[in-house]
């Protein structure tokens, strides 16, 4: 969990601009073991859920382009889809869980969700995140 998003990951801003950070893709695309799922908020429009697949060979300076399967992505959800439904009333919501057709698979896949919600109890314009994930036993 980090409090922005990593470069070319739901960072962009109303303007058009990226505002994520390339050393924190860089350190999440490279690390040993890469996360089954990464929060993060600040860049609020760019609220919403994306499930990657990583490419096996990562290069040394990786990024969006080279080093994420783009053709098998799946988009959950985007303040479009929301907004598509007119007022959220509760949670938006991802199960990757045993049993699902979308479990997550350890090292080769990463849910990024980007949970920056705005609004109040009586309206809510982007709404909190709620995620089912199954974690690896601890040994």
């Amino acid at each position: 969990m980090t409090h922005g998003p990593p470069k070319d990951i739901m960072d962009y801003k109303y303007s058009g601009q990226r505002a994520g950070c390339q050393h924190l893709f860089k350190a999440i695309a490279q690390a040993h073991h890469r996360p089954l799922m990464h929060c993060f908020g600040h860049i609020h429009e760019g609220w919403g859920a994306k499930l990657i697949r990583w490419r096996e060979k990562i290069n040394l300076e990786p990024s969006h382009f080279t080093d994420i399967d783009n053709e098998h992505f799946v988009l959950i959800s985007t303040l479009s889809t929301i907004k598509e439904k007119g007022n959220p009333t509760g949670c938006a919501s991802a199960s990757h869980c045993s049993g699902n057709t979308s479990t997550l698979k350890q090292g080769s896949e990463t849910l990024f969700i980007n949970a920056a919600f705005e609004g109040s109890q009586d309206f809510l314009i982007q709404p909190p995140w709620l995620v089912d994930l199954e974690l690896p036993a601890a040994v």
